[in-house]
């Protein structure tokens, strides 16, 4: 809380979120825990919610809702987790605002994921109960805005709701991985940044110098071990230690030290309890964060996970002349631990932009190994990581600022405006600390909640998506440079001076060629040339004055770095700083591209798309293949010999209505769009028309969240679906060029197959 003025708020303004109401759709919450009130209903912390789905739904057509009206997860957590990082409130653990009022919106059973229609039913629950802030730590990698969810967010958005959503989880991926419902317009997208300190698990050593080591374990308690000796499993048969052949009969009482891999969990436990040994403790094989070794045998002794690095230390040690005197205990209570990517992005924290070059994530906040409540059944408390964590973050303190400043229909657009111009530009890390991250990485920067409620100053817009330098505002007489305009508001009742200062970031390139996607970005310290003018100025600006209670229109013009090749496409931007005469800041994001999106390509991959048969071969131009229809019809054969007398379309396949494929899936080779096709289709004029979308299971929802009927109808006679003639046919596969217009025919990438004989 020290990182982002949460603390301070409480304690200097006595602000908790009293009144201030935050719905949580998730996987429940569970209402037992003390922090969270201990009850559920009226008078209660949590006194809203809905169970959409019960304990067995699995999501994705697995299993289907069984609903209920209890909300409780006892056997999830994640829901848990969120609600604690908005609101609880105990003497062990305080989320950011600990008297806001809770509605739990159950989406998710004990395992698995959820689908669509649930989520958005959950949404609507929620916005029909009364809350203020909906929080969403879910959703999927690499999307885009017009996604049902995130639709149907930015929906409840322009309703007055302030809506938060997570990032994603994908920083190993590359840029283009926001995620729905986050990318929605005026949905808050939280990437992720690791806590200075925290808590976890953890085991110390009596030695020379003491050492704390954290552990990960699939128990939900601290293991009980005190005073143990600690061995590795080395030996002449087993050089590394892999604990996978047996073990020495001398390791009988102590906690053998184990590397992962050559065998399962199971196996090296199995070994080390034949062995005598007392717990089993694994280190990792690869450089990342601690993790947690999965043991399914009921009567295995304990496991536990270690990072590579701290598994290493430990081999240091043992092979030292003091190994016997390696001896660890394994306490109860939860170590305190410093993390040395403190106040850098998470590793995991997902790349923007978004797929049309929305500036996206909004703002960061903690969310990397972040404590918090956890089921009373699965052991109350827990440390986990994730910009599900990250988001409700900034719920929370969402929360706070609606006490401080009062509830309004604006609220979505002026709580995502402050949080952005107040928050504080993150450093790269990784030893580049020099250098600001990419603005693809951490949007506006970490959250500052104490100085959003204490802002003077407003500025709209709070960010500048310059788009690429085909599509971007053009400047006279500057090649390929942008401009773009804000407005600065004082609310004072006397004149502000700003000074004017330029904040270069990172570059980033997220393609290699047209098509590859980098799962790690190239990254350059490129800056752009950044030109600051008064509207009615045509001079360069390092300062300026605003008048009381009045407003100020600025223009910048952004030319692209001259380093950065415009075929590469790389990602460029940086902040504008505004420092006031009384020493606030601010600082307002922008984001180009030095290239043009548009024309890059998507269905054109050589030998991708294909019309494959159910083996995933393709077929050609050559080849005679049968389908079994679903109908009764006449079967559908690839012939070459003749082509379709009339080439225009026809209609829209049943089940192929919009496919939302993200930025990455033209890199993936295997990738296969399965779907039923009976011998029907929808006419291109009702298609248009929105009369069915199956990505939603049932019918229109009672806010019309979306737009149009949800549910597919084969109906013959009303003329929705089309029985296709005997015939030769070709399946056409198009995609929308980014910034395209779908009334244009050059702005589609199309595909056709090879021709079909019906």
């Amino acid at each position: 809380h020290d990182m982002t003025g949460v603390d301070r708020v409480r304690k200097r303004q006595q602000n908790t979120g009293k009144g201030i109401k935050v719905g949580v759709v998730d996987s429940g919450i569970d209402y037992t825990h003390p922090a969270l009130g201990g009850c559920f209903g009226d008078g209660c912390r949590v006194a809203f919610g809905h169970d959409f789905v019960g304990d067995n739904y699995l999501g994705n057509g697995r299993s289907q809702p069984e609903p209920d009206i209890d909300p409780r997860d006892t056997c999830n957590g994640h829901g848990t987790h969120v609600a604690g990082i908005i609101g609880a409130d105990d003497a062990e653990f305080q989320g950011v605002a600990p008297h806001v009022t809770l509605g739990a919106y159950r989406v998710f059973g004990c395992k698995g994921s959820s689908e669509t229609d649930v989520i958005i039913a959950g949404m609507e629950k929620a916005f029909l109960d009364g809350m203020d802030i909906i929080n969403m730590s879910l959703g999927g990698g690499s999307s885009w805005a017009e996604y049902p969810d995130a639709a149907a967010a930015a929906r409840l958005a322009e309703r007055g709701v302030v809506v938060v959503a997570s990032m994603g989880n994908d920083g190993d991926k590359g840029m283009w991985e926001a995620s729905s419902p986050g990318l929605g317009p005026n949905v808050i997208a939280v990437g992720s940044v690791d806590s200075m300190r925290y808590q976890a698990t953890g085991f110390t050593f009596r030695i020379a110098h003491p050492l704390s080591v954290e552990y990960l374990s699939d128990k939900e308690t601290a293991l009980d071990i005190n005073n143990a000796a600690i061995a590795s499993a080395q030996s002449t048969s087993d050089p590394e230690g892999m604990g996978c052949q047996g073990m020495d009969k001398s390791l009988s009482g102590k906690l053998v030290l184990v590397k992962r891999g050559s065998c399962t969990f199971n196996i090296k436990a199995e070994n080390a309890k034949k062995a005598g040994a007392t717990a089993l403790i694994v280190y990792n094989n690869i450089a990342s964060d601690v993790f947690i070794p999965s043991v399914t045998s009921a009567d295995s002794i304990p496991v536990v996970g270690i990072t590579q690095a701290n598994g290493e230390k430990l081999l240091v040690l043992l092979s030292g002349e003091k190994a016997n005197d390696v001896v660890a205990s394994f306490p109860k209570t939860m170590i305190t631990f410093d993390n040395p990517n403190g106040g850098h992005m998470s590793r995991f924290s997902s790349y923007g932009p978004g797929p049309e070059l929305d500036l996206k994530p909004d703002v960061a906040a903690p969310g990397g190994l972040i404590r918090s409540t956890y089921p009373v059944p699965m052991g109350s408390y827990r440390t986990l990581s994730g910009t599900s964590m990250s988001s409700p973050y900034v719920a929370g303190a969402a929360a706070l600022y609606l006490a401080a400043k009062g509830k309004s229909e604006h609220a979505p657009t002026l709580v995502r405006e402050m949080f952005q111009t107040t928050a504080r530009p993150i450093k790269q890390g990784g030893g580049t600390d020099r250098a600001l991250a990419s603005i693809v990485r951490q949007g506006a920067g970490l959250l500052d909640i104490e100085a959003a409620i204490n802002a003077t100053t407003l500025v709209e817009p709070s960010r500048l998506a310059l788009n690429d330098s085909m599509h971007g505002g053009s400047s006279k007489g500057m090649a390929g440079a942008h401009t773009a305009n804000f407005v600065v508001r004082n609310t004072l009742g006397v004149p502000l001076r700003y000074t004017v200062r330029h904040l270069p970031a990172l570059a980033s390139q997220g393609h290699l060629g047209d098509i590859k996607v980098l799962s790690k970005p190239n990254f350059q310290d490129a800056p752009a040339s950044v030109v600051v003018i008064a509207a009615d100025n045509s001079n360069p600006l390092a300062e300026f004055t605003v008048p009381a209670n009045g407003a100020t229109a600025v223009t910048i013009t952004v030319s692209p770095p001259n380093k950065l090749s415009p075929s590469e496409r790389w990602m460029y931007g940086g902040f504008i700083e505004l420092v006031d005469s009384q020493q606030r800041t601010l600082h307002i994001p922008y984001m180009g591209m030095n290239g043009d999106l548009h024309a890059q390509p998507i269905l054109d991959r050589d030998g991708f798309p294909s019309l494959t048969r159910m083996l995933r071969s393709a077929l050609d131009e050559n080849t005679v293949n049968s389908m079994s229809l679903q109908r009764p019809a006449n079967p559908v054969e690839d012939q070459g010999q003749q082509e379709p007398k009339d080439s225009a379309a026809l209609g829209i396949l049943p089940n192929s209505w919009i496919t939302y494929l993200g930025r990455h899936s033209n890199d993936l080779e295997d990738y296969a769009f399965d779907f039923a096709f009976d011998g029907t289709y929808t006419p291109m004029g009702l298609a248009k028309k929105g009369l069915f979308n199956p990505n939603l299971g049932s019918d229109s929802t009672t806010l019309d969240l979306l737009e149009g009927n949800n549910s597919a109808k084969d109906d013959v006679a009303d003329g929705k679906v089309v029985v296709l003639p005997d015939g030769y046919y070709r399946l056409r596969a198009q995609a929308l060029r980014p910034f395209g217009d779908e009334e244009r025919p050059s702005d589609w990438d199309v595909w056709l197959s090879p021709l079909l004989r019906l």
